[in-house]
């Protein structure tokens, strides 16, 4: 039973077909198709950057917790994850429509940090006047 689940687990990631484009302050991030409980990996277009993590089903919308990782950020954190150490805790908050969201992002895990917000579908316009990593 664990060998087939862990089966499907691995179909479930391998064809979580892009939402179209997510458009994010960061830049064009690839999510799946539809929401589920399920294991993330979402690439975005900023500095070799992606998410790390879980999609979960909450009462107002899924929530992505995680880690993102990039070649390079303000702070050079003291350990590696995924093979950088410039990296840190994400939670995105979806709307129940699966069509936008808000979310805050830190440094190694430590607090601080700003805000990420998303919207998919909508093409490549970018959001412009966030914090900047």
């Amino acid at each position: 039973m664990n060998r087939i689940m862990m089966m499907f687990t691995a179909i479930v990631f391998a064809t979580g077909a892009q939402a179209g484009d997510c458009s994010t302050s960061y830049n064009t991030m690839t999510l799946p198709d539809t929401p589920g409980e399920l294991r993330i990996f979402a690439p975005y277009d900023y500095d070799n950057g992606r998410i790390i993590g879980q999609m979960r089903l909450g009462a107002s919308g899924p929530v992505i917790t995680g880690t993102w990782i990039e070649s390079g950020s303000g702070v050079t954190c003291d350990s590696a994850v995924d093979g950088s150490n410039h990296w840190g805790a994400v939670t995105l908050q979806f709307n129940p429509g699966y069509t936008s969201f808000t979310g805050n992002w830190d440094y190694c895990g430590e607090g601080g940090g700003g805000k990420w917000v998303g919207e998919i579908g909508a093409g490549k316009v970018l959001f412009r006047g966030l914090t900047d990593r």
